[in-house]
């Protein structure tokens, strides 16, 4: 809805460009930063989504079409990984902490949300990466390469408070006296479904792309 508005109130309009660019660099360095200091993981999340909402708006810079289909699919790309995260810390517990030892109890929870963790990093095949891969083409595209290599920059930099996740799940001992979640169908359910998204678009992200082209032109 966004981008159609965009699209509709000002497709030629350079000032409009440079606010936009400023937004998006501002939330990519705030969101990123304010990220890597955090040990609540809804924290963590809510500063990871003001880094994505900067990425997003890349697309929305260029002030293009292709700008604009990029930034829906990216919408798509970051969905559905931080739903996945976000639901099991809802499970085991909003601290860093509460996800220690998770790969020993819930293995097949923890390897899920180590995937959508690493989609959100950008790393292929998975549909985070093409996500990103979309929106910086763009951003080439319409001279916004000062832009494209903050927000790569900041990638790495997010891979930091990322990896923090994968460490507790996997490499820290789990702390005394955590509950874990029940067994919860409907749960495993969307988690499922979630990991099934970020893995299959990701692989099929090329035909993907281009049907979502000619719908939204």
């Amino acid at each position: 809805a966004a981008m159609r508005l965009l699209a509709t109130m000002a497709p030629d309009t350079a000032s409009m460009s440079m606010v936009l660019a400023v937004i998006a660099g501002g939330s990519i360095l705030l969101g990123n930063l304010g990220a890597l200091t955090q040990t609540d993981i809804r924290r963590m999340m809510a500063y990871s989504g003001v880094a994505h909402t900067g990425y997003l708006l890349l697309g929305a810079v260029t002030l293009t079409t292709s700008g604009y289909i990029a930034a829906v699919f990216y919408a798509v790309a970051y969905a559905f990984p931080s739903l996945g995260v976000m639901l099991v810390t809802a499970e085991e517990g909003p601290a860093l902490a509460d996800l220690n030892g998770l790969s020993s109890r819930r293995p097949a929870a923890a390897w899920a949300t180590a995937v959508m963790l690493l989609s959100l990093i950008g790393i292929p095949p998975l549909v985070g990466f093409f996500g990103k891969l979309f929106l910086f083409q763009a951003a080439l595209s319409g001279g916004q390469t000062v832009l494209v290599v903050l927000a790569v920059t900041m990638s790495v930099v997010s891979a930091g408070y990322y990896l923090r996740i994968v460490r507790a799940m996997f490499f820290a001992e789990e702390e005394p006296g955590h509950r874990g979640a029940a067994l919860n169908r409907p749960a495993a359910v969307a988690l499922t479904m979630c990991i099934i998204a970020v893995v299959g678009i990701g692989l099929f992200a090329g035909p993907l792309f281009q049907a979502m082209g000619t719908f939204l032109r």
